[in-house]
This record gives structure tokens, sequence and C-alpha cells, in this order.
């Protein structure tokens, strides 16, 4: 069947193994735990689904002939307003910043504003965009962290309600961050289940777009 996606299954694949790296690396300390295996269920799984995806696609990669690499702006040397090179964020940066940026606390639109330019980030940028990222996490954690992760649902809710699965699904979480019960664990698990549901979404397009896709294939 032809790929209906806008990725080759390659890219996914590769996408999906990233991530489940990242959260490998970031899991833990966020957990304030030793290991990967000590990280609450859900975490746990989440990393485990992701490896699992990432396994799919680069199967479903096997079968597609390989691309030929495209010259972008990107990979040419750029020259400043002074005519001098502009030296970019390293891949360490990069990944430093990306996983700040996969923090809990961090919002949905304010990661993807910023993934959206880290490929064109100066390298003194990328320091000042590390910094305020992390002074960002200082601060929401300085609150009740129940009330930081609960404004990050009914943020979520505000500006990327139209990428969940249905008004059902929006309704259902703002009940659960006016819960006055509602543990943090399950905020949190919350807050994750809604935001994987909109990387789905971002990623996948809706059940309605694959449908149609698939139709037409």
């Amino acid at each position: 069947m032809q790929n209906p996606l806008p990725f080759t299954y390659r890219e996914l694949a590769d996408t999906m193994a990233r991530e489940a790296a990242l959260r490998r690396r970031c899991y833990p300390t966020w957990n304030k735990v030793s290991t990967v295996a000590e990280l609450p269920a859900g975490k746990l799984a989440e990393i485990l689904r992701m490896d699992a995806a990432a396994d799919h696609f680069r199967a479903l990669a096997e079968a597609e002939p390989p691309a030929a690499p495209a010259e972008t702006a990107l990979t040419k040397p750029a020259a400043g307003p002074d005519g001098q090179l502009v030296v970019y964020a390293s891949a360490a940066q990069k990944e430093h910043l990306i996983c700040l940026l996969n923090h809990v606390l961090i919002t949905r639109s304010e990661k993807t504003k910023m993934l959206l330019a880290i490929n064109r980030l100066p390298a003194e940028r990328a320091e000042v965009a590390i910094a305020k990222v992390r002074a960002t996490i200082e601060e929401r954690e300085g609150t009740d962290p129940r009330e930081a992760v609960r404004a990050s649902l009914r943020r979520l809710v505000k500006e990327e309600g139209d990428k969940l699965p249905d008004e059902d699904s929006a309704t259902a979480l703002l009940e659960t961050a006016a819960d006055p019960d509602a543990t943090l664990a399950f905020l949190e698990q919350a807050l994750q289940n809604a935001g994987n549901a909109v990387l789905d979404t971002e990623t996948f397009g809706t059940a309605a777009e694959l449908a149609e896709a698939e139709a037409d294939a």
C-alpha cells in the first residue's frame, strides 16, 4: 500500500527512536529515580510504545526506496549581515534544548514554536533559549506542583483543543484539571496522554484524514 503520510517511514522511525532515547535520559531525573526500570508504569509504557513504533516504521521503511539527499539552505554555510559565517547550535545544544522542551510543564505550543526554529538557531541564542526554558520550568515548579500541571492542562485545551480526538476529550481534561482530589501522578498522566494525542494528530492527521487517505490509496 502507498504510504499516505507526509513523512517517509524512515523519518518516522528515526523520530520515534529519538523521542524514546530522550525520554530515557530525562524521565528518571524528572521522576527522581535512578533508572528507567524504576519509572512509574505509565512512563515506562510510554517509552516502550515509542520503541515499538520505531521498530514498526523501521520495518516498513525496508520496502521504501532510499531517498536521494536533497541540498537545502540548512546544509550550506550561511553568512550573517556582516558577511561572517553563522555558527548554528551544536547537536549537543539542540539535544539539551529538546530534553528541556519535553518537560511536562512546557506546553505543546511552546515546544512546537521552539522546535520549528531549532535548526536555524545560532549557538549563542541556543544558550539563551536553554536558560530561558530552564527558568520557565523552575518558575512553574515553584508553585504547588498540582496547580502547575492543572494550568498546563488548561493551556493545552485552550491552545491545542482542536487536535484532541473529540470535544469529550477536551471536556474530560478540563474536569480533571478542576478536580480538587486529583493526585499529582494522575494529573501528570492526563497531561502526558493529552500531549501524545496532540502529537499523534500532528504526525498522522486526524482519524478522518487517515481514513480518507487510505480510501484514496
